[in-house]
């Protein structure tokens, strides 16, 4: 199947890339440059080469630098996504507002039943610092999910206007505006530093996260960090299930 496709030649048509499939195996694929494209002078990379190798080799191929790109980030071991951050020359193939992680609150479950706390939490997470590990963290190719809806970009077209958008609270890291939010929510801090809920108890919490979501697994100790120098006394733990939630 593999040798009929690399021989397939369909005729140009408006749209064709500027490479062409030349080769094809079950380890690799070749693609190399194609005059033919209209912008071909603009196009500096001859060929490109598809390694279809484990991601266990692959990884070994990044981090010795014979592959420039990769797209098997978010199955990177946490060890291994650390060394590839400062890699140098790393490059990460991503398609910005395509997908993104999302930190979600049982707001059933008390304090979460709380509309300021939930504010709060937002304003005290680290976002962008977690944006780096899961997203890169070079301006060619970084992905920085910022939406405050919880939505991607062009989903978020579909239901809101764009006046609508930009009126929303991006929710930037600001301590200050959470310890008001707090306040205002009856929360108070204790001697040690900590926070206690208004019925006296300490406000702990423990982050969740999908095992299989790496990438994710390595961003959230940055917010479990956070939230306990806040005075949150914050864990993580890996489990499978699919997405984040604090609880």
């Amino acid at each position: 199947m593999l040798t009929k496709i690399s021989t397939y030649q369909p005729p140009a048509i408006v749209g064709d890339g500027p490479y062409q499939l030349t080769s094809a195996t079950l380890q690799e694929y070749l693609l190399t440059k194609w005059d033919g494209f209209y912008d071909a002078s603009k196009i500096t990379v001859p060929r490109i080469i598809f390694e279809g190798t484990s991601q266990n080799e692959l990884n070994a191929e990044l981090l010795s630098g014979r592959v420039n790109f990769s797209n098997g980030w978010l199955y990177m071991p946490p060890a291994i996504l650390d060394q590839w951050l400062y890699t140098p020359d790393a490059n990460l193939q991503a398609v910005p507002g395509t997908f993104q992680g999302i930190i979600i609150f049982n707001d059933s479950q008390y304090p979460f039943t709380i509309t300021k706390v939930r504010q709060a939490l937002a304003y005290a997470i680290t976002v962008s610092k977690m944006d780096v590990f899961s997203w890169g963290n070079q301006d060619a190719h970084a992905v920085a999910p910022v939406p405050p809806d919880g939505l991607v970009a062009r989903v978020a077209q579909g239901f809101m206007t764009p006046s609508q958008i930009n009126g929303l609270d991006p929710y930037n890291y600001s301590p200050a505006e959470a310890v008001k939010l707090l306040t205002r929510a009856w929360f108070k801090k204790a001697k040690d530093g900590t926070r206690l809920m208004p019925n006296g108890k300490p406000f702990k919490l423990t982050l969740s996260i999908d095992s299989s979501w790496t990438d994710q697994v390595a961003a959230f100790p940055v917010a479990a960090g956070a939230l306990t120098g806040f005075g949150i006394p914050s864990v993580e733990t890996s489990v499978c299930w699919p997405m984040s939630a604090a609880s």
